[in-house]
């Protein structure tokens, strides 16, 4: 399997977070900005999210795969309470409670593409 190298994220991945209430000065938007893009590139990681997109993610910051989940959990559920009728427009019904951060990444690939 090829090494995973998380690029800057792009343009319209950040309007995106940007327009559901997240924070760039948040770790968090950084964290999820790249995790959607890699998703998005590569739709074979869905099923090793944690292993291996968390953790080339988290690999340039010097940090775990437990602290790129716990900074995403963080950023969506401040999005979430924060712009709750955007999540539903863009997550349907299930935008009614605050996503996992495998359905928001896996979601807003999908949306972004």
């Amino acid at each position: 399997m090829e090494t995973i190298i998380p690029a800057s994220t792009k343009r319209d991945t950040q309007l995106f977070l940007l327009s559901l209430g997240g924070s760039p000065r948040r770790q968090g938007f950084l964290f999820l900005g790249q995790c959607i893009d890699i998703i998005a590139e590569h739709e074979e990681l869905r099923r090793c999210l944690y292993k291996q997109v968390y953790a080339a993610v988290a690999r340039p910051y010097g940090t775990t795969t437990s602290g790129v989940d716990s900074a995403i959990r963080r950023e969506i559920n401040s999005m979430w309470k924060l712009q709750r009728p955007a999540f539903v427009e863009v997550f349907g019904p299930h935008g009614e409670r605050p996503p996992s951060p495998s359905e928001f990444i896996f979601a807003a690939a999908i949306y972004l593409k």
